[in-house]
């Protein structure tokens, strides 16, 4: 359900479906876009076909600890992610240590910021605020005046997006038969 609320939880649920993913849509307008500095030990670099298996790996590890994730093989990734039509290879980006371990990731479609991640050994260092930043720069010179993302519910990557003038616009969600 593109629209999801208390009402079409409790519809759903007298047609014998529960709730079984929800997450919230989110909007930003591009005015006075914050700028977050990098931390000092990565790098980034955009989507190629030379840094793709990269953005993959960061994927991967970022959203290897969620329930329901759906691990993604390397091919089925980058197709379903390369093969969108509104897909910005040139705006994604993956986030490299010293060292050239992946540390996150962001991949842009259209005027949404389409996934981000950052594995755990990097999570609260201001990489993911970073990325997401940097992300709304780029939309801003590609002439976008808004940006949207999606989250789920449980993630707790809302209140950063919250913190960075993302506001929510609705809620979506999947509904399955409930278990006899």
């Amino acid at each position: 359900a593109e629209t999801a609320s208390p009402e079409s939880d409790a519809f759903a649920a007298r047609l014998g479906l529960e709730r079984t993913f929800a997450e919230h849509v989110m909007r930003r307008p591009l005015v006075e876009v914050p700028r977050i500095v990098r931390p000092a030990e990565v790098h980034t670099y955009p989507w190629t076909a030379d840094t793709q298996y990269l953005l993959h790996a960061a994927y991967s590890r970022s959203f290897a600890n969620r329930p329901g994730f759906p691990d993604a093989p390397y091919e089925e990734w980058v197709s379903s992610v390369g093969e969108d039509d509104g897909f910005h290879p040139d705006l994604s980006r993956v986030a490299l240590d010293d060292d050239g371990h992946v540390a996150g990731f962001v991949t842009i479609s259209d005027n949404w910021i389409d996934q981000v991640g950052v594995v755990p050994a990097w999570r609260g260092r201001g990489l993911g605020a970073h990325l997401v930043a940097r992300s709304l720069r780029a939309l801003v010179k590609a002439g976008c005046d808004q940006a949207w993302l999606a989250v789920n519910v449980d993630n707790p990557a809302h209140g950063l997006y919250l913190r960075l003038g993302f506001e929510d616009h609705g809620m979506r969600a999947r509904y399955t038969e409930l278990k006899a």
